[in-house]
């Protein structure tokens, strides 16, 4: 009822619309955490907070919303990072997802599962780098991935037209 009654430019603070996601994500409420997250990431001081929110908002398929939450700043936590590729991804836009992917790169190089989104970058064309970047990182991961995922990578060099990865 408080909340309610505070007003419109209030509530749109990002500060404010940090505190409203995140009470209304305890609350499972995806569409007030996907309004206010939008807003709370206006402010970088709120992104990482906002970020939080990601596994959530993945979980209810809120994707338009990870993706609208985009940031110049760092990732600190993979699985955030994870997350925001595959939003971008499946909302079309490749060139946010390849530039999160390559920062995530950087900073958690040859990681098994950073796998599945080069592969993806590469089958959409996104340029050779991905395709070698596929080729690097599963070279680099070999001795990481049990049978199914080996499987699953091997087929997806196939896929590339390049079974030498594999």
């Amino acid at each position: 009822a408080i909340i309610e009654s505070l007003p419109a430019e209030t509530r749109e603070n990002p500060g404010v619309a940090v505190f409203l996601a995140e009470y209304a994500m305890r609350k499972d409420q995806p569409a007030v955490v996907t309004k206010n997250a939008v807003l709370a990431a206006r402010s970088h001081t709120n992104i990482d907070r906002v970020r939080s929110m990601f596994p959530y908002l993945a979980s209810r398929e809120q994707w338009q919303c990870i993706a609208d939450c985009g940031s110049p700043v760092a990732f600190n936590e993979f699985p955030c990072a994870l997350i925001a590729v595959e939003a971008n991804l499946r909302v079309n836009r490749a060139a946010a997802a390849a530039e999160i992917l390559k920062s995530a790169m950087a900073k958690w190089p040859n990681e098994p599962r950073l796998l599945s989104s080069q592969y993806e970058l590469a089958m959409r064309g996104a340029g050779d780098q991905w395709e070698g970047a596929f080729a690097a990182n599963l070279k680099a991961s070999l001795s990481r991935l049990d049978a199914d995922h080996l499987a699953t990578y091997i087929s997806y060099s196939f896929r590339l037209a390049r079974p030498s990865f594999s």
